[in-house]
């Protein structure tokens, strides 16, 4: 029962703190529509007397057109005027119902809330009480343990309890302070060239590298701001933590096809790298992506506990490992010297002893690697290849190993035919 009564005075509480809060924002909105109405009268009001100093200087006019458009200026200054006074009232009664709002109607509703907890409280140590009286009038041995039982519930104070209870969950949000008739007013002509121009020039800006990363530690502060700084706290750990575990994944992919270009760049046979540096772009992008975030990140946290900022990551592509560019000089450098051969051969030598030289290439390739020492791994799933290099198979073939150079890719055979698989796409027997 007590349960019930309990529930059914917070249910009355929550509803009339709904109530309280629809009020506060219907107010809000109505001032907010009036200050829109106001701008629009001062905007006619001005286009009017802008009309009528134009018409008044004019001397082609006649003195009746110029009196026609002075009464026109006169009428709109006066609606103005009248649209001002209402601004004024809706201002007034705004700061009065949120004055009524922060100070006055939500604090009874919260003390309410808080004397229920308190209630609830008293109500369980008198039964807790009474419990242990009736076990200490059946059990004499009880005792000692009964005085102790009564210390602990007269040590206990619901209004500390309540206060603590306060503190965890207060968001900490100051209260916004009083509407002043200037700011609502106030209006600033926007200059377009000049707002483009800055776009433009925060854009160019933004392009270089780092320029972001020295604004994120201050924008930072603003992550999950509304929630408690316990709530914060694990918020911000559990993204960083998920973040990283992603980064680590992102960053074994781009050195899988770093060393895939590697071993295309000095083997051209084995199938074209500049497919798979097309495949690295995106995933430093990635990388570098999920780097400022978690910089962010860090930065917030280390706000949040009063500790120095962190190292500005080193960006993937600026110089951490090979770098998209480094790689694609190396294999310009490769196609070079190979072309510089092919040129310095004798014209004597035909179409057919050329296939034939490409040939023994790719097969003095296959020498290089070792023979399959009895390894074997079955297929899990089915893998189409999509160049030269690479071996297309189906899930449940079993093939020999020749190589695994721990790139994430593996050179397999199959009867007299040899490639690369993804390794997670089989189980080493």
């Amino acid at each position: 029962k007590l349960a019930a009564d309990q529930a059914k005075e917070k249910k009355a509480a929550m509803g009339d703190a709904s109530k309280q809060q629809a009020t506060y924002s219907s107010a809000l909105a109505s001032n907010e529509k009036m200050k829109k109405k106001c701008e629009s009268a001062q905007q006619d009001a001005d286009k009017t007397h802008l009309a009528y100093t134009k018409a008044d200087a004019d001397m082609t006019l006649s003195r009746a057109a110029v009196e026609k458009i002075r009464k026109t200026a006169d009428l709109k200054q006066v609606e103005l005027d009248e649209v001002k006074k209402c601004l004024q009232t809706s201002i007034d009664e705004t700061n009065k119902a949120q004055h009524d709002h922060f100070y006055t109607k939500m604090p009874v509703i919260f003390k309410q809330l808080q004397q229920l907890d308190e209630t609830r409280t008293s109500e369980m140590v008198q039964q807790f009480l009474r419990y242990v009286s009736l076990e200490g009038e059946m059990l004499p041995l009880w005792t000692v343990s009964e005085k102790k039982c009564k210390d602990q519930c007269s040590s206990i104070k619901p209004e500390a309890d309540s206060a603590q209870l306060v503190d965890e969950i207060q968001t900490g949000l100051p209260i916004p302070g009083d509407i002043s008739m200037d700011d609502r007013l106030s209006t600033t002509p926007v200059d377009k060239r000049s707002k483009k121009g800055a776009v433009a020039s925060g854009s160019t800006r933004a392009s270089f590298a780092g320029s972001k990363k020295t604004s994120s530690c201050e924008e930072s502060i603003e992550l999950f701001e509304s929630l408690p700084p316990a709530k914060r706290k694990k918020k911000l750990v559990s993204k960083i933590s998920d973040l990283k575990s992603a980064h680590k994944k992102e960053e074994a992919e781009l050195k899988a096809l770093e060393k895939l270009t590697s071993v295309y760049t000095a083997n051209p046979s084995l199938g074209d790298p500049v497919v798979v540096q097309q495949k690295i772009q995106p995933v430093m992008q990635r990388c570098d992506a999920m780097s400022d975030e978690i910089y962010k990140l860090e930065c917030a946290l280390a706000q949040l506990e009063n500790k120095d900022p962190p190292t500005m990551p080193l960006s993937v592509g600026a110089g951490g490992r090979n770098s998209l560019s480094s790689i694609l000089s190396h294999s310009n450098e490769v196609n070079d010297v190979h072309i510089q051969t092919i040129a310095g051969v004798d014209e004597v030598y035909d179409l057919a002893e050329t296939s034939e030289m490409k040939k023994s290439s790719s097969m003095t390739w296959g020498d290089d690697f070792a023979e399959p020492g009895g390894q074997q791994c079955s297929v899990l799933y089915d893998f189409t290849a999509t160049s030269g290099s690479e071996l297309s198979v189906k899930a449940g073939e079993t093939l020999d190993v020749v190589q695994d150079d721990g790139s994430g890719w593996i050179s397999v055979r199959r009867g007299t035919s040899q490639g690369y698989i993804p390794l997670s796409y089989v189980q080493m027997s």
